[in-house]
Parts: C-alpha cells; sequence; structure tokens
C-alpha cells in the first residue's frame, strides 16, 4: 500500500492471465477478480485471486524473436555473437535460505519441443549460442541424455551453457552434454564450507561439489562457479 504506483502484481505465470488483464484495463473487459494469477487493490485491500499453473510448457508459444534486435544481445561467457536464452523447464524442489522459487513442482517440456525451437533459433534468427536458463538444468539427468541424443541424431551444431547443481553431475550426463555442444557449465558452489552449505539449505556438501568439478573439467568443459 505504501507504494501507489503499483496497483496489479502477476503471482504466477503469466500466460494464463496476460490477455484478459490487458483486456480489463484497456477495454474495460471481465472482472477483476476472475483474472486468475493476480494480485489487485481494491477498497483499501490486497486481493489475490485463484492460482493456476501450466501443466503442460510445450503448448506455450514459442518466444517472438523476431521482435528484438538480436545484434544487440550478447553474454560475456558466450562463444558467439548474437545468443539468446531458452528454458525448458519451470520449478525447482529444493529450500535454499536465499531464493524463493515461484514453483516447487517440476514440469519439463517434451524433448521434441525444445529440439523444434532451437531449429527455429537457428533457420529464422541464424543463432548458434544458447543459454538453457534453467533454474538447474541437470535436475532429471534422462531427460538431459535423450536431449543431447537427440541433437546429436538431428545433427544440430549448437553451442551452449546450463546452470546445473554440483549433487547431480554424473560422469554420463556430463559427456552427453560435452558431445552435444555444452562449453560450460555454471556450477551452484555457493560456498566452500559445509556448515554455510549446511545454513544455506542446499542439500549437498564440499565433498559433492568437487566431484562434479572433478567430472566438469576431465570433459574440458568450462566451469563458471556461483
Amino acid at each position: 500500500f505504501e507504494i501507489d504506483n503499483v496497483d496489479y502484481v502477476v503471482c504466477g505465470e503469466a500466460e494464463v492471465m496476460i490477455n484478459d488483464l490487458l483486456s480489463f484495463l484497456i477495454y474495460k473487459k471481465g472482472e477483476i477478480s476472475e483474472i486468475k494469477n493476480l494480485a489487485y487493490k481494491a477498497n483499501g485491500e490486497i486481493h489475490f485471486t485463484e492460482k493456476e499453473l501450466i501443466n503442460n510448457l510445450d503448448g506455450i508459444p514459442f518466444p517472438r524473436r523476431e521482435l528484438w534486435k538480436k545484434d544487440n544481445y550478447f553474454h560475456f561467457f558466450a562463444k558467439g555473437k548474437p545468443c539468446t536464452s531458452i528454458i525448458t523447464s519451470r520449478g525447482c524442489p529444493y529450500t535454499c535460505v536465499y531464493c524463493t522459487p515461484i514453483y516447487r513442482n517440476i514440469r519439463r517440456r517434451g524433448v521434441g519441443d525444445v529440439i523444434e525451437e532451437i531449429k527455429e533459433i537457428i533457420d529464422k534468427f541464424s543463432i548458434r549460442d544458447l543459454e538453457f536458463f534453467d533454474e538447474s538444468f541437470n535436475l532429471n539427468e534422462t531427460w538431459v541424455i535423450k536431449f543431447c541424443q537427440e541433437l546429436l541424431k538431428e545433427q544440430i551444431t549448437i553451442s551452449w551453457r546450463a546452470r546445473c547443481r554440483p549433487d547431480l553431475i554424473t560422469e554420463e550426463g556430463i559427456k552427453w552434454m560435452k558431445r552435444a555442444g555444452c562449453y560450460m557449465i555454471s556450477l551452484g558452489i555457493e560456498s566452500a564450507n559445509n556448515n554455510t552449505l549446511k545454513f544455506f539449505n542446499k542439500n549437498y556438501v564440499v565433498s559433492h561439489i568437487k566431484e562434479a568439478i572433478k567430472i566438469i573439467k576431465k570433459y574440458d568443459i568450462e566451469l563458471h562457479g556461483y
């Protein structure tokens, strides 16, 4: 209430409600209380509407990358320019003290849907440098390996990086990631002190971090540590 210029806050996935909110604001259509995933002010109170998650992420259209000027976008880790980001999953099941993930339950796109988006990125925009921006890319190693195998099967040549948890790093997973063009892993190290890791509620210890680094360096993948 102290921030007068904030009237509405999206409290979940915007794809569910953004069209309804814009119709209400611009054309005065519908009832604000019936728009899902929203917080709003009314009669001196903050109201929260019904929450809804998108269970089938494959049903969401790909981002309209033609609306941005691709040459303005780069990343200091990127091997090429321009580059773009891509998300294959939503959610994180962990409870690190410094983080408040919007979604605890994990929903993951199908491998085929992600492959199709990558093909579009290459064919329409000539971009081959990607950052997988999942909260933790390697939550499901089976999916990661299948995805890497499909990239190789389709003969898709890209360079990419991803953010991973150290305790979920395995040699099998890293081997396939390397083969499929992964050149950097951003690892959630956070601390080299077990007491601090425990305080952070990371659910892994320094030995997990050391083992992950050892595997990543064995396959000559660059390492970036948070």
